[in-house]
């Protein structure tokens, strides 16, 4: 099986550090090995919208969501590159990897989603379950 490398990368600009430092990483792999190197800031997705219970609603074949959505489904292996400010993503990998590009498809195309489901009660900052005392 040939391996497929998508790097995914979040920086709000071009060349950026994070960029060098994934293609000085992805320079160390066999010359055989894909890679498609997507930028986030490229392909902006529209807003998320949960259509998981409309009947009505197709995968996407065209336009950016369907882009990011055939390549994370075609990769073995998904590098995501992006800058931490305070510990978060930067904006464009949050907005992507939060709904997930495989929130796109239908229920029918998969069955269960590519990576693991936050915990209940989770947050985006934190991937553990909130520890708030109960309420008095």
């Amino acid at each position: 099986m040939t391996r497929r490398f998508l790097f995914v990368l979040g920086s709000s600009r071009p060349e950026s550090n994070t960029e060098m430092l994934a293609r000085h990483a992805a320079e160390q792999l066999p010359a055989e090995v894909e890679q498609q190197w997507i930028r986030l800031i490229e392909h902006p997705l529209p807003d998320f919208e949960d259509l998981r219970h409309d009947s009505d609603h197709v995968r996407p074949t065209d336009g950016d969501t369907a882009l990011l959505l055939d390549a994370t489904l075609a990769a073995t292996d998904i590098v995501i590159a992006s800058p931490l400010y305070w510990y978060s993503l930067s904006a464009p990998s949050s907005a992507t990897w939060t709904t997930g590009p495989a929130g796109c498809a239908p229920p029918a195309s998969t069955s269960r989603p590519p990576w693991p489901a936050a915990p209940s009660g989770a947050s985006p900052r934190s991937p553990t379950r909130s520890r708030r005392s109960p309420p008095r």
